[in-house]
């Protein structure tokens, strides 16, 4: 069965997990969730789908449900999705609104998996150690592996969701400001101009204007330019001093590239 693997990705841990999902799944491709919304490419040779993405304030970041509401998924036989985040089946809801979405278009949802990574929103809290990103990167692996055997035996996996109600609330009101919330964002005086930041933007919010970056308020809060900036120079408030992240097994480039 031809696999179709698209993903969203920020900082490089979806994109990881859909890579080593793909390496397990014989037959399968790569499509980031961006190009997917902007060319709706042909799928009809695909029978199956897997949706990757990180879980954003406990549940789908804006653009992935928009990608749920807009994609066609009439030609597939099976969907499932695999979320990466820094907590290990935490409180979420996407099963739900995956769940909700895919019935709107006749369609049912096979499973959906968690996968830990290292925790990158550093709005919140600062990154934890080298060794620790290892350790979990190596896990990660392992997972990855195990969801693909379940997908290619075509078995079911209920992810279910935790504290539900509590997720919906928090993930709605955060969706409904996620947009402008790179009004949050200020460049200091060690900018160089380089424009990496608006490269790795995988919506294409940042704009250079006088040789600064520009935010044009369609952010998808993953955090890319800030951990993206050479010189540290993209902050928010909370972010000032904390370390910066990059998947360590994915280049910049690629996220560029597949954007």
């Amino acid at each position: 069965m031809k696999t179709l693997i698209a993903y969203f990705s920020g900082t490089g841990n979806s994109l990881f997990v859909a890579r080593e999902l793909s390496r397990a799944i014989p037959d399968s491709a790569l499509l980031s969730v961006t190009k997917a919304l902007r060319e709706q490419p042909p799928c009809a040779e695909y029978e199956r789908i897997v949706i990757v993405y990180p879980v954003y304030y406990l549940g789908l970041p804006l653009i992935v449900q928009r990608f749920f509401a807009r994609f066609d998924f009439s030609g597939f036989r099976a969907i499932y999705y695999a979320c990466t985040s820094g907590d290990n089946n935490g409180a979420d809801c996407s099963t739900f609104k995956i769940t909700k979405a895919l019935r709107k278009k006749g369609k049912s949802l096979s499973g959906g998996f968690n996968v830990q990574m290292p925790g990158n929103y550093i709005k919140m809290y600062d990154m934890i150690s080298r060794g620790e990103i290892d350790d979990l990167l190596a896990k990660a692996r392992a997972k990855a592996q195990a969801i693909a055997e379940t997908i290619c035996a075509n078995g079911k996996s209920d992810k279910r969701d935790k504290l539900l109600p509590l997720a919906l609330a928090i993930n709605g009101v955060w969706q409904s400001g996620v947009h402008t919330s790179d009004r949050k964002y200020f460049v200091d005086a060690a900018c160089t101009g380089c424009g990496l930041c608006a490269r790795l933007c995988p919506v294409n919010n940042i704009a250079l204007v006088g040789g600064k970056p520009s935010w044009h308020h369609a952010c998808e809060e993953c955090l890319a330019c800030v951990h993206g900036c050479p010189q540290k120079a993209i902050n928010a408030k909370a972010t000032v001093g904390r370390a910066r992240y990059g998947n360590p097994s994915i280049p910049r480039q690629d996220l560029i590239a597949g954007k």
